[in-house]
């Protein structure tokens, strides 16, 4: 058990470093969705604590509080992201850091470089390992129910399509500096323009 609290204890200092960090942002940028994510990170912190003290049920019930808080604000949070994906300048080198960014500014690029649906894939299968991971390790010390396991794990086909739905309308609203919009199927292909010299001859 002593792992099992060190693990969270763990958790609860990552969520608590959250919580400053998004709370910080809110005050310096004026964005309200920071203040949303911080208050998320604060559940996320008490859902640690709760574990830590074996209170699985409560731990639970703020695990389904955080959820649903996350669909009502969905809205939001989807025009947020909409906002700064419009920002990413699309050419510059991906960087690791970014595709933990709350802007997938990440997976932006890597759509935009090998296919919008090798990302979204990659981008499902990730979450799923991941999240399989922690329920493996969770499932070392309690006895988790096969309901609860596969709850946890569906909402990554939900995420997959909603990142599906935000890169396409971010590829499809993408201007490359020249001024030419790119094609979210094809993202790299850009129109090739006739020499002025041939152009000319064929008019003759």
């Amino acid at each position: 058990m002593e792992i099992l609290h060190e693990l969270f204890y763990l958790s609860a200092l990552l969520f608590a470093a959250m919580a400053v960090v998004t709370f910080f942002r809110a005050y310096r940028e004026k964005e309200r969705f920071y203040n949303i994510g911080g208050i998320l990170c604060l559940f996320g912190l008490v859902w640690s604590i709760l574990f830590v003290f074996d209170q699985v049920l409560l731990a639970g019930i703020f695990w389904a509080a955080a959820m649903i808080i996350s669909i009502v604000m969905l809205p939001e949070l989807t025009a947020f992201q909409d906002r700064r994906m419009g920002e990413v300048d699309i050419e510059s080198p991906l960087r690791l850091g970014e595709f933990f960014s709350n802007t997938y500014s990440g997976w932006l690029k890597l759509a935009y470089r090998h296919g919008l649906g090798m990302t979204v894939i990659l981008y499902f299968l990730l979450f799923e390992v991941v999240t399989g991971g922690i329920l493996i390790v969770l499932n070392l010390f309690y006895d988790l129910p096969s309901g609860l396991t596969l709850s946890v794990l569906t909402p990554g086909v939900f995420l997959a399509l909603l990142l599906y739905r935000q890169l396409k309308r971010a590829l499809t609203s993408i201007r490359l500096p020249s001024g030419t919009p790119t094609s979210p199927s094809t993202p790299q292909n850009r129109p090739h323009h006739r020499p002025r010299g041939q152009s000319q001859g064929l008019s003759n």
